[in-house]
């Protein structure tokens, strides 16, 4: 690759990120720090370092709740929100980092080839 070397070279130093992807990467991020500084004793007191354990009880998918919501055709919106909660809630913070690499890769992927509201519905379902 050939260039003048007295122009100056307009290339960003990473590529362009979909601001949605950036946006879910963040969020499952800050969830991650928040945890890991509270278990750590920096943020939130001694009731902090359970945070994590609380969070995929409320938030995580469970099959045994899904199974009693289909044998009892109800569905509370406190369970219902776990099928949209539980991408953001991991088990450790190399979990997280594992995921949100995934995000970018692969949302960056699909942010170019899809409109944004297609690529959060992709995301979501």
């Amino acid at each position: 690759m050939d260039h003048d070397h007295n122009t100056p070279i307009n290339e960003s130093p990473v590529n362009p990120m979909p601001p949605l992807i950036v946006a879910i990467f963040l969020v499952i991020m800050g969830i991650e720090a928040a945890f890991s500084m509270g278990s750590r004793g920096l943020v939130g007191g001694p009731e902090a370092v359970g945070w994590r354990i609380a969070a995929v009880q409320s938030y995580g998918f469970s099959g045994d709740v899904f199974d009693w919501m289909i044998e009892n055709n109800r569905w509370p919106m406190e369970h219902v929100l776990r099928f949209v909660t539980y991408p953001f809630i991991h088990g450790s913070f190399t979990h997280a980092i594992f995921g949100g690499a995934m995000v970018l890769a692969l949302g960056k992927m699909v942010g170019e080839a899809f409109s944004t509201l297609a690529t959060l519905l992709i995301f979501v379902v």
